[in-house]
């Protein structure tokens, strides 16, 4: 009997436990706006839990210090919504210690400032949205900043310096229109995961590469490029482990690919090459 009534008493105290953990109602954020609704409640935040979730929710714009009544909050999920980049006020995400948000598929035409965050925020998601430019030093506070995604928006170019003072070591810019290799070199100690393909790269030169102190992994597949011996002569990393280079025109350069010694996996299916130059670990010639 004593043990039954311990075992009741134990199973009582667990179920109070985790009532208290477990938010009465959904949250109200009278900061966020939702097409349609004045004061929305949210299911998907709470007071004690570490992420809010707010993907389709129809959200259409985000006042200043919305969570700020979130003091646990590090993670917030804003995907699939109809967020405007005038929509989303400077200081939206101020009176928080935020370390991801992720903004993907809205309607965000520039970067978002989120220089408020510069202390804590090490990952943003900004993928597939509209998005055609950087303002200039927009990114440059947030010094802690390890993870950016910008693939599948409108870019044309990375300016000299949008960069600098970040600690981005994956980089995803794909699917833009982005022209001409980024300015990465500023961040080439940190950077060892970039992304390109889908774009219009056409040239790859020394400077562009050199720097790269830290890269392993380098997608260029389905750009414009004819020439990637810069490229296979000057990359900084020699522990450059996965190159992609399919869907070109590369006719050139790759002579070179006995310079990359720790490569581990190399592609180069459709293009314009009548011999391949490497075997992994011999760089042999081949035909």
């Amino acid at each position: 009997m004593r043990e039954e009534r311990r075992f009741i008493l134990s199973q009582s105290l667990w179920l109070l436990y985790m009532f208290t953990l477990s938010p009465l109602s959904a949250l109200e954020l009278p900061g966020v706006i939702v097409r349609g609704e004045q004061s929305p409640d949210f299911e998907g935040v709470s007071e004690s839990k570490p992420e809010a979730s707010l993907m389709e929710e129809s959200i259409v714009g985000i006042n200043s210090m919305a969570f700020d009544i979130l003091p646990n909050l590090l993670k917030i999920r804003l995907m699939k919504n109809f967020i405007t980049s005038p929509a989303l006020d400077d200081r939206a995400f101020c009176g928080t210690a935020v370390q991801s948000i992720n903004l993907k598929e809205n309607q965000l035409t520039v970067v978002p400032d989120v220089t408020c965050l510069a202390q804590t925020l090490t990952n943003l998601t900004l993928t597939g949205n509209q998005i055609v430019r950087i303002p200039d030093g927009r990114l440059n506070p947030l010094r802690k900043l390890n993870l950016l995604r910008l693939n599948e928006n409108n870019l044309t170019d990375i300016a000299d310096g949008t960069l600098c003072e970040t600690a981005i070591g994956v980089l995803n810019l794909a699917d833009n229109r982005i022209t001409s290799f980024p300015e990465v070199a500023c961040i080439g100690n940190y950077l060892w995961k970039l992304f390109l393909h889908n774009n219009h790269i056409c040239v790859i030169c020394k400077e562009h590469v050199q720097n790269l102190t830290a890269l392993e992994y380098l997608s260029l597949d389905n750009n414009c490029l004819t020439d990637v011996g810069e490229l296979l002569l000057y990359v900084a990393n020699p522990g450059l482990e996965t190159l992609k280079l399919s869907l070109n025109r590369i006719s050139r350069g790759i002579e070179h690919l006995g310079n990359l010694q720790s490569l581990k996996k190399l592609y180069l299916s459709s293009n314009l090459l009548q011999c391949v130059y490497w075997v992994r670990r011999t760089a042999r010639y081949i035909c």
